[in-house]
């Protein structure tokens, strides 16, 4: 029985498979190589520069992948499938972009040819749409910044350490009290700003926001302090804090509840290693979707729920009772939960004086 190929494919194949890997330079393109006997020297001459990125050890499977070896004709994704280098090989590699016109196709990818210090001919793949495509091919000026950082306190006498820019996410410093989540540039200065306005309680009070999520609006000159979203993932007792760019702050309780059906709460009730404290009915809010519902109540935070939240962070047995329109639902804070929400009472604390 003969095979036969669909005359529709053999395009597509030789499109995916012609080009193999990364040309060298020709000498008609930078004028670099004057014969073939002379070696090839890496001269950018003032382009714009890039470094092969590190990444971290799950993604390095992946990378680089976002290059074409030849420059596309119709779209990246047909001209360019399977073409990747290998992480180990160029990780810390440099390149300049040539002065080659830059190709776009129908899905926002941009492609611009460039020169390695290999001497080899790539086209490098980013995206109009998507800020990741590419990531890993870093300016040479921000690779400088990353690599020559030293770590030092985040604020003078704090115990929390900025170790240096995270390999997983771009921009992001990471810190020592930390593990997994960074904070930008504008977040650590936001953190040092507001530790700047209690001298007594400074490095403490860096270490303490150094531990949440710090977030800064640019709009409304605001920071948003509040617990880490992977640590309160569904139901969870918390605070957020808004502070303004003059300092005066705003504290407010956060109560939520997520499960598979709506419990329609009204009100409820903190247990804490004995010690009983019930809300008033409030307004909760309601959404879904996904086959998941979640109920939540955002209200101001007073000297009282202020003491309430801090026996829950420091109870053994920290439980809250959600009281339904018919039925009731407990959850047990969990242990970093509370550790979080003790973080959280010692800031508004420290805040208040």
């Amino acid at each position: 029985m003969k095979k036969i190929i669909s005359a529709a494919f053999i395009p597509f194949f030789f499109a995916a498979c012609t080009a193999t890997g990364p040309q060298q330079v020709p000498s008609a393109v930078t004028n670099q190589i004057q014969n073939s006997q002379k070696a090839f020297t890496y001269a950018p001459e003032g382009r714009e520069e890039f470094v092969f990125g590190n990444v971290s050890p799950a993604l390095q499977k992946y990378a680089y992948g976002d290059v074409c070896f030849k420059m596309p004709v119709s779209s990246v994704a047909v001209d360019c499938l399977m073409n990747r280098l290998p992480y180990e090989k160029y990780v810390g590699k440099r390149g300049f972009f040539t002065d080659k016109a830059a190709f776009e196709d129908l899905y926002d990818h941009v492609v611009r040819e460039a020169i390695l210090e290999t001497g080899e001919v790539i086209y490098v793949v980013k995206s109009k749409k998507y800020q990741h495509v590419g990531d890993t091919f870093i300016p040479l000026e921000e690779h400088n910044k990353i690599s020559s950082f030293k770590p030092v306190p985040i604020v003078k006498g704090a115990k929390t350490i900025i170790t240096g820019y995270s390999n997983i996410s771009r921009g992001k410093l990471n810190v020592s009290s930390q593990n997994g989540h960074g904070f930008s540039e504008a977040e650590i200065e936001a953190i040092r700003n507001i530790a700047s306005k209690y001298p007594k309680h400074s490095a403490r009070l860096a270490d303490l926001l150094s531990t949440l999520s710090v977030k800064v609006d640019d709009f409304d000159k605001k920071t948003i302090i509040s617990h880490l979203p992977y640590n309160n993932k569904e139901t969870f007792v918390s605070i957020r804090l808004v502070i303004n760019e003059d300092g005066k702050y705003t504290p407010f309780i956060v109560v939520h509840y997520q499960a598979e059906d709506w419990l329609f709460v009204q009100n409820y009730a903190i247990s804490a290693d004995g010690f009983r404290w019930d809300s008033p009915k409030l307004q909760f809010e309601r959404d879904h979707t996904g086959g998941r519902i979640w109920e939540w109540s955002t209200t101001s935070l007073d000297d009282d729920k202020l003491s309430m939240l801090e026996k829950l962070a420091t109870a053994t047995s920290a439980k809250i009772r959600f009281h339904g329109q018919q039925y009731y639902n407990d959850y047990e804070l969990t242990p970093v939960q509370k550790q979080e929400l003790s973080a959280l009472v010692e800031v508004v604390k420290i805040l208040k004086g």
